[in-house]
């Protein structure tokens, strides 16, 4: 009997506690987006920049070698981690972005297409959506295609952006991380 009113007891604290916790899906990840807004500086130092030239190395290396000292200079002068990332939560399911000097980006999370000037002030194509608690900002344009995924540390304090870079041109695409340190 004293078995059966504890099962009993667990079981309606767990339905309770269900009911009480909020849906999954949209609704979870917007207060994980809360978590995202604020400003970030570039904290990776030499290591990282060292990591990212070497990234940049090991694609151009399996470039063609007449044209591999052109691509590798072109790509290290328009390739660099961004100084500074800001990033606003407007209204839940939109943020205003800015990877360095480019931006603000006033972007909706549905993952549709806006076209706008890119950083280099070609036609870019942007989209962002939020998945598994990772912010995603994908940039296409007609030089090629830019993934970052944005992710936080557990204490909020360091915002980590994976990016992979990509083109037509390139034998592989280009991959590195970079930290930021919240402001």
């Amino acid at each position: 009997m004293v078995k059966q009113s504890v099962w009993a007891a667990a079981i309606v604290a767990l339905l309770g506690a269900a009911a009480a916790a909020p849906p999954s899906g949209a609704r979870a990840d917007v207060s994980v987006l809360d978590l995202f807004d604020g400003r970030y500086a570039f904290a990776g130092g030499e290591r990282e920049r060292s990591r990212l030239e070497d990234a940049i190395d090991d694609v151009v290396d399996r470039l063609n070698v007449f044209i591999r000292e052109i691509a590798r200079g072109e790509i290290r002068r328009n390739v660099r981690p961004e100084g500074r990332i800001a990033l606003e939560v407007v209204e839940g399911r939109r943020v205003r972005l800015s990877l360095g000097d480019w931006g603000p980006l006033d972007l909706r999370l549905d993952g549709r297409p806006r076209h706008m000037s890119g950083p280099d002030g070609s036609d870019t194509e942007v989209r962002a959506s939020l998945r598994g608690g990772r912010l995603l900002v994908v940039q296409r344009s007609s030089r090629g295609r830019r993934e970052n995924w944005l992710s936080l540390s557990r204490d909020g304090e360091w915002l980590f952006n994976q990016i992979r870079i990509g083109a037509d041109q390139l034998p592989a695409d280009i991959q590195y991380t970079l930290s930021y340190r919240r402001r």
